[in-house]
């Protein structure tokens, strides 16, 4: 960065030569570009050339144009759409990204220009004069001023940067955006259309929907007829549904699940190599283990109560729910002494008492490894365990 800010300056040191000599050959502009230059007053004593031509003008505006091209500080808006930062888009929009641009100028370091005098070829009572200015420069984005210089070399690219900004802001469905950012991406904005099928799916049959598996499958799980005819389209999908999972799950990185996320990666490989049933076991350890540090609660009496899902409407908490449903049934209670039927879907006890081949049938281990997935890219989009300390 350092060098490249150098060729920005020695860029910017030659266009403001230039403007003075400028002012030399241009006397009806001196009066209204000097004040600006240094502030109030006027810069005296300043050595200039004799005159200046349209070359070398149009040569300092294409060399200051290529350095600010060229060294611009770039802005990482690689999760711009994350939840969580949709709803402060658009109050910065509102702002006019007033709040944007002075958190910017309040981290971007302040230019050295102290090389100034020794890198461009200017006389010390020009350096002098205009030291002021010189001092303000910093790498502000995308807001750069350079008053006078402007005026008369450098068309004014602020009010139209803006206007345009405003104007595709202007253009976008806020309202949709904010919906979208308030469901698992794998599902349709008109979600509303299946919910009968989502909440006997989710609370009743304990199958996991956030963000697994992809939106075509999802679509064939809730317009199915029943419970059985979905166990079809989970075995018939099944190496579509574990891709869905492996883009989840490989190269996760979460302070907050950092011990679970390496025994994650072995469920995901086991699962390639066919060995669903000890890849399930793991996967239900990880999801309890998880659900413990966030400690949501697991008594049996309030399950429903707890982790059931309604989803009548969009909600700040529907992706939150849409996750916790299948604990309905993964966290029935159940032991071999209660005299109950063992539970049919992936069952936390089941798993802890009477572990068993049966259980493990080729469904239960999809489901187990699909909400394994589903759980941690929930705790991940929406900072669950941000603000707790896991105990190691």
């Amino acid at each position: 960065m350092s060098v490249g800010w150098s060729a920005l300056a020695q860029a910017a040191a030659t266009l403001l030569r230039d403007a003075l000599c400028m002012r030399s050959v241009m006397p009806d502009l001196e009066e209204n570009a000097a004040p600006d230059l240094v502030g109030n007053e006027k810069a005296e004593n300043v050595e200039v050339a004799p005159s200046i031509s349209l070359g070398s003008d149009l040569v300092a505006r294409t060399r200051i144009a290529k350095a600010f091209v060229t060294n611009a500080p770039q802005i990482d808006v690689s999760r711009l759409i994350a939840p969580s930062t949709l709803n402060a888009i658009q109050s910065m929009q509102t702002a006019r990204f007033s709040e944007l641009i002075s958190a910017m100028k309040s981290v971007n370091p302040v230019v050295d220009l102290s090389p100034f005098v020794e890198s461009v070829n200017v006389s010390q009572s020009f350096a002098t004069g205009i030291a002021p200015l010189i001092a303000k420069i910093q790498t502000s984005v995308p807001k750069i001023s350079f008053p006078t210089v402007a005026r008369f070399m450098i068309p004014t690219l602020s009010w139209i940067a803006q206007d345009q900004l405003d104007r595709i802001f202007e253009r976008i469905d806020w309202e949709s955006l904010r919906r979208r950012s308030l469901i698992p991406a794998n599902w349709p904005e008109n979600f509303e259309e299946f919910l009968p099928a989502i909440e006997e799916a989710l609370n009743v049959e304990g199958l996991p929907l956030a963000w697994v598996p992809r939106r075509e499958i999802f679509l064939k799980l809730v317009t199915a007829s029943s419970a059985e005819e979905r166990i079809v389209i989970l075995h018939e999908h099944r190496d579509a549904v574990l891709e869905d999972c492996t883009k989840l799950v490989l190269g996760f990185e979460n302070d907050f699940m950092a011990a679970q996320i390496p025994l994650a990666e072995e469920v995901i490989e086991a699962c390639h190599s066919g060995h669903w049933r000890v890849a399930a076991v793991s996967a239900v350890m990880i999801v309890h283990t998880i659900v413990e540090n966030l400690d949501w609660p697991t008594n049996p009496q309030g399950l429903v109560k707890n982790h059931g899902f309604a989803g009548s409407s969009v909600s700040d908490e529907t992706i939150e729910k849409a996750t916790r449903a299948p604990f309905v049934s993964f966290y029935v209670e159940w032991h071999p002494k209660s005299g109950k039927p063992q539970p049919k879907g992936i069952a936390r006890h089941m798993i802890s008492h009477r572990v068993s081949d049966e259980h493990l049938d080729e469904h239960n281990c999809m489901i187990a490894v699909m909400l394994m997935a589903s759980l941690m890219e929930s705790v991940f989009q929406l900072g669950l365990g941000d603000a707790i300390t896991v105990v190691t």
